[in-house]
């Protein structure tokens, strides 16, 4: 009898730094949390690795190309929120071809380098813990959201 497992969704994520800044996207069109700031990403696609949909998600949104070996694990926040779990899987990156440009615009208001300490008020949910984890060198954390 075969039986049926519970599947978190899985997201690679990236943290594009220079300089000590972190690079955000503003989101646009989105049914929540339009307008908030948050880190390159998105869903890593069936048979695809966390680092390859990274790398993808790096072209596909901001025009950059980086290496395998120039993407830095970071950690993961496991997130537990209203209708879904998520695995998200960061990896940083401070080298890297091509200038930053806006190819999803129906999807990203824009991009702004942001200081460590002077983050926009309005985060995306589990970003800020994205941010800590950063700053501190901690790998794993978990996140619940309440709706």
């Amino acid at each position: 009898m075969s039986v049926e497992r519970f599947k978190p969704l899985a997201t690679g994520n990236l943290l594009v730094m220079r300089n000590g800044k972190l690079l955000l996207q503003q989101r646009k069109n989105k049914p929540i949390y339009d307008g908030y700031w948050a880190t390159i990403g998105g869903h890593v696609e069936e048979g695809e690795l966390p680092l390859s949909c990274t790398l993808r998600e790096a072209f596909e949104e901001l025009g950059i190309e980086a290496s395998p070996a120039s993407a830095r694990f970071m950690g993961v926040l496991y997130a537990i929120i209203p209708g879904a779990t998520y695995a998200h899987i960061f990896f940083v990156i401070d080298n890297y071809t091509g200038p930053v440009v806006n190819k999803e615009p129906e999807k990203c208001a824009g991009f702004e380098w942001f200081d460590l300490d002077a983050l926009p008020e309005k985060l995306f949910p589990g970003t800020l813990p994205v941010i800590e984890m950063l700053k501190s060198g901690e790998h794993y954390r978990e996140y619940v959201m309440y709706s």
